[in-house]
């Protein structure tokens, strides 16, 4: 469930007259936007940049967001696209909009955003549509909205297509009938999902036609023939169409095929406006493809992509000749067609080029001249000889997408000098039930923590050499973190000489994706069998079910704070009276079962996984369904992993691991995060997934004053914070689980060990000084023992 209460995160803006505004912050005159489409300007600003997705944090939290938005308004690019799953977006253009209100008012604006999918999760319940667009409202600093999307809703939709990927302009001739579009379907709503579509849409319609704080009503998404199907089952069952239909990709230099959609759209399901987003195709024709998320990696794509940058050199040798032959192309289909098209803007300097390129295109007929119509022919053979051409990739992360390949040079070749050997008198020998006291956590060979520059060379290989070499032989992962199960299942197999597979334990997880939750049983033992393949094993050591309480029913009645009252006066209100152990609440604890249940038959039946456990944050839901699986399934969890909660500002993992093992027996705990997630650094992270109490920023910020006393580098707290969290899940019996990114970090996190484990830090005063003391500020601040709400 969706915390639409939490608190938003503050990105303060410095007075207007203190932000630079000179000759970079005006327009071009002559290649200012004066072309309408439908109601809207001919280029939409995407707002999706102003977000981690595509920037770090000094980017967007500075005032180049608001630059850029400045400077689009002032081109004559007067409508918005953002969204609540673009992170913090609505909050920094809705502050960038609100500071020029007085150059640019609420009227001279389009503000464009949607609803249904959020960061972590998808939500299409009516009344957390409704609530969305409520905070979208407040974020934006505005009373209405001029569009607001149903987002990706092919994620949630029943999936009527013959084939995932491919040309799917089949769909509109003889394959019709197999894509759910043949005259006699339009009517019928295939499943639940399709139910959950209409829903979520007429609730959109009730707030456009009866309250009048959405002025359009739109779908948005990838496949077209989900995206056709639907609008014609809306005005089908709802008897009204939507106002906007928007796709991304589909009309690009590589893929135009939303040109035969369009007439469909508009004739079939009365669709007034057809909006087209991403010309560079996900960064696909750009001159550096990406890592092919979300575009899998067809064997023959790089090749072809290659091909076109090659071929683009002969009019533009610095390599900017593919994207700019792309948005050329985007820009004068579009212009063709009528649609307008989103392109996502970070600063300044994008937003002239691309102005750049309208005048091109709208103002000096570009697309009339021989030499541009045999670019792009040359460009288009290239791809239709590689038979990709007018293709559609796969979006929803199915598992038998092909896996993109991090190739590693030979072992001979990659570095092992003396920084790749472990100091002898910090080895690592402790165990606890089983596992090592340090478990790898290697979340951080993702984009979620690292570039890919970093996780696609031999630095992984590394740190996970010298891992094994210091006695950190337990490895923690999972399909949530992207790529990760490929790269360390790759460094683990180049090291199998060194390190065979019985001298280590593979821990992963299954039901959390990059995109979206999946706990069906069906899909729980196909994500395990391609965890298989990718970590080059043929049995897991453990499998967690991921981030439980994302789909289990919620029974905590607080959603942040102190939740060890749920051990003693407040144990009715969590469910966790004896009484009502046996008690699942709604269909979601159900699901959870379920997917449980698959893990324990591959388990005892199949013995691919040696233990099975859960995993997620908030203790009291974790403990209820730990309860309720051995209570309903007969047997018990092997592990239960949570993270935050054994740490320097809370510590509540103690007082519940009894509960754990005596009420659930459960065999092992498992702790994670020993930082939370940043909070325990000098610079604490902009509260992701930390929510922005009002007062714990300036808590920490005390906190790492303090530290300075004993280390005046900075690493004080970080030190403090990983010696304390070491030295309590030492004194449980706790493994704890640190992410690791390099060789640095794994020798700096041995010492550290090595301090508590050998010379028996937690025993001296001055670090117990130390503990005190950082601990009463947290006190103080109210925020110690405090868990933060999740979901």
């Amino acid at each position: 469930m969706v915390n639409f209460d939490a608190p938003d995160t503050v990105y303060p803006l410095p007075p207007l007259e203190e932000i630079p505004d000179n000759d970079a912050d005006k327009p071009n005159a002559a290649c200012k936007l004066t072309k309408t489409l439908g109601g809207f300007p001919a280029i939409i600003f995407g707002a999706a940049p102003f977000c981690q997705i595509y920037n770090d944090v000094d980017h967007f939290s500075g005032v180049s967001p608001l630059r850029a938005t400045r400077l689009a308004l002032r081109y004559g690019i007067k409508a918005f696209d953002t969204s609540p799953y673009y992170g913090d977006a609505e909050i920094i253009l809705g502050n960038a909009l609100h500071a020029l209100d007085h150059e640019f008012p609420r009227a001279s604006y389009t503000l464009i955003t949607k609803v249904g999918r959020y960061p972590t999760e998808f939500d299409y319940t009516p009344e957390s549509i409704e609530r969305s667009v409520a905070r979208s409202l407040r974020r934006l600093h505005t009373t209405y909205l001029d569009v607001v999307y149903l987002h990706d809703l092919e994620f949630i939709a029943d999936e009527k297509l013959p084939k995932r990927d491919g040309n799917h302009a089949t769909a509109l001739a003889g394959e019709r009938e197999q894509y759910g579009l043949n005259e006699d379907q339009e009517d019928e709503a295939y499943t639940d999902k399709d139910h959950k579509v209409l829903a979520a849409v007429k609730k959109l319609f009730e707030l456009r036609d009866d309250r009048g704080i959405i002025k359009r009503v739109g779908i948005s998404g990838y496949p077209l023939p989900t995206l056709l199907r639907l609008a014609i089952l809306i005005q089908k069952r709802l008897g009204k169409p939507v106002d906007l239909v928007m796709s991304y990709c589909h009309l690009t230099l590589q893929n135009s095929t939303l040109e035969q959609f369009k007439p469909e759209f508009e004739s079939r399901a009365g669709v007034k406006q057809v909006i087209s987003a991403s010309p560079f195709s996900m960064g696909l024709l750009r001159s550096q493809p990406p890592r092919w998320a979300p575009a899998p990696p067809w064997p023959w794509i790089k090749d072809a992509i290659t091909g076109a940058v090659r071929l683009s050199k002969e009019w533009d040798a610095s390599g900017s000749g593919l994207p700019d032959l792309a948005l050329q192309y985007a820009f004068a289909r579009a212009r063709e067609m009528g649609m307008p098209t989103v392109v996502g803007f970070s600063i300044p300097e994008e937003v002239h080029a691309s102005m750049k390129v309208w005048r091109e295109v709208d103002g000096e007929g570009l697309a009339e001249k021989e030499e541009w119509v045999s670019r792009v022919k040359r460009t288009q053979d290239l791809f239709r000889d590689a038979q990709f051409t007018v293709h559609s990739y796969i979006m929803v992360g199915y598992f038998d997408a092909p896996d993109i390949a991090y190739p590693l040079p030979p072992l001979e070749e990659i570095p092992d000098n003396d920084a790749d050997k472990p100091d002898a008198a910090c080895k690592l020998t402790k165990t606890f039930g089983g596992f090592p006291a340090i478990i790898f956590g290697a979340a951080s060979f993702s984009q979620r923590y690292n570039n890919v520059d970093h996780f696609s060379g031999v630095t992984p290989l590394c740190a996970t050499r010298l891992a094994l070499r210091y006695g950190i032989n337990a490895f923690d992962t999972a399909p949530y973190y992207e790529d990760s199960e490929i790269i360390l299942g790759n460094a683990l197999h180049a090291l199998e000489h060194e390190f065979p597979r019985a001298s280590y334990m593979l821990i992963t997880k299954v039901g959390r994706y990059p995109t979206r939750f999946d706990y069906t049983p069906e899909s729980i033992e196909s994500s395990v069998s391609r965890s298989l393949q990718r970590l080059h094993t043929t049995y897991l050591d453990v499998v967690y079910l991921h981030d439980v309480e994302f789909i289990a029913d919620e029974k905590l009645p607080k959603r942040d704070g102190n939740h060890a009252t749920a051990l003693a006066g407040e144990r009715e209100q969590y469910g966790l009276n004896e009484d009502q152990e046996d008690e699942a609440y709604t269909d979601k604890d159900h699901k959870v079962l379920a997917a449980v249940k698959k893990l324990f038959e591959l388990r005892d039946d199949r013995g691919v996984i040696k233990r099975v456990g859960i995993s997620g944050y908030p203790l009291p839901t974790l403990l209820r369904l730990a309860i309720l699986v051995q209570k309903r399934l007969g047997k018990p969890l092997d592990l239960v992993m949570s993270y935050c909660h054994l740490t320097l500002q809370n510590s509540t993992l103690e007082q519940f691991k009894p509960a754990f093992e005596s009420r659930a027996g459960v065999k092992q705990i498992i702790s994670a995060s020993p930082l939370s997630m940043g909070l325990l650094r000098p610079q604490p992270p902009r509260w992701a997934p930390a929510p922005p109490w009002p007062w714990i920023e300036d808590a920490v910020t005390s906190v790492v004053q303090l530290s300075k006393e004993w280390d005046a580098s900075g690493s004080g707290l970080p030190d403090l914070a990983l010696q304390y969290a070491f030295a309590r899940a030492r004194e449980m019996g706790m493994p704890t689980v640190v992410g690791l990114s390099n060789p640095e970090e794994v020798h700096a996190s041995m010492k550290v060990w090595h301090e508590v484990d050998t010379e028996g830090l937690a025993e001296k005063e001055e670090w117990v000084s130390r503990v005190v003391r950082t601990q009463d500020l947290f006190r103080d601040a109210q925020v110690l023992d405090c868990s933060w709400a999740s979901p």
